[in-house]
């Protein structure tokens, strides 16, 4: 495959770009709802949340950021039975350090258009917050969220697979589309190698589907995507969940991503989404699928 990379060495690729669950004792969030220190909301309801990072060691709250991918903040809202995904961009206020956004609520903001139905079901949440502080690096920070409520759990069922590929058909904004993954995985001796190729289909009049048209950028990358484990919160590797964005291509209406896998995935069942811009509006794209660890080589020690 022209795509693959032979070294396992690094965990950012030289194509994509990848947020990894992991803990640093360097950077300490702090979450707010609604303006207390609870982790229980109201489905359905506006819920403001608020998120600040303060240095360990000084206690001094952060304020300095970089921009990721045209934010200083990206926010996933996964509930744990994988049933629902939100990707939002609280908005940073400089004089206080402080991140906020109000869930359920209508923004004219096109970058926040899950805002309106972020925390709609009971059940348990895990947000988590990704952000770089200048001078620091990648960080992110994470919570439970409770939606009061009856929670009746979703078996995750997985997508059919032809010929090595998982397929989803599925309907947005008016438009039938078919989307097709396929991974790869590489052994090494430091974690392995993973490789996904998404393809994108839109039905013609005919009913037939054809490679989709008009994909652009969306916040300086080609596409989005988490993928996250079954089961995905505790562990001894922590969160079994990545965040990967794909480079923008140059044509077609394939999107490449890849993970530096050293131990964060659990083999199983799994789930990823992804994002596409195209026709000015941004596909959410769930796909189930079964995760198969490679072996490692022979030759490691």
């Amino acid at each position: 495959m022209k795509y693959m990379i032979v070294s396992l060495l690094f965990s950012v690729s030289i194509f994509t770009q990848t947020a990894l669950a992991q803990m640093y004792d360097d950077v300490t969030p702090h979450f707010r709802i609604n303006s207390k220190e609870t982790k229980m909301v109201m489905p359905g309801q506006p819920t403001t949340i608020e998120v600040w990072f303060t240095d360990t060691h000084s206690g001094e709250v952060i304020k300095e950021y970089k921009e990721l991918h045209g934010k200083l903040m990206h926010m996933v809202l996964i509930k744990t039975d994988l049933s629902s995904f939100k990707h939002i961009h609280p908005y940073y206020e400089p004089v206080s350090g402080r991140f906020m956004i109000t869930l359920n609520m209508p923004l004219n903001d096109p970058d926040n258009f899950h805002t309106n139905s972020s925390l709609t079901e009971p059940g348990m949440y895990m947000l988590m917050a990704d952000v770089w502080p200048r001078g620091i690096g990648m960080r992110m920070g994470h919570i439970h969220v409770h939606a009061h409520g009856q929670h009746n759990m979703q078996r995750l069922e997985l997508d059919p697979v032809v010929n090595n590929k998982s397929i989803k058909e599925f309907t947005q904004y008016g438009r039938d589309y078919k989307l097709e993954l396929e991974y790869w995985s590489t052994a090494g001796c430091n974690g392995h190698l993973v490789e996904f190729m998404s393809t994108l289909y839109e039905k013609n009049s005919q009913g037939v589907y054809e490679p989709a048209t008009d994909i652009d950028p969306w916040l300086g990358a080609g596409a989005h995507s988490v993928w996250v484990s079954q089961g995905m919160m505790g562990g001894p590797a922590g969160m079994h969940y990545a965040h990967m964005h794909s480079k923008i291509p140059e044509e077609g209406s394939s999107h490449f991503f890849n993970f530096h896998d050293l131990g964060i995935m659990k083999a199983g069942p799994q789930k990823i989404w992804i994002q596409i811009k195209q026709k000015s509006k941004v596909l959410t794209i769930p796909v189930a699928f079964d995760y198969k660890l490679p072996s490692s080589p022979s030759t490691c020690k």
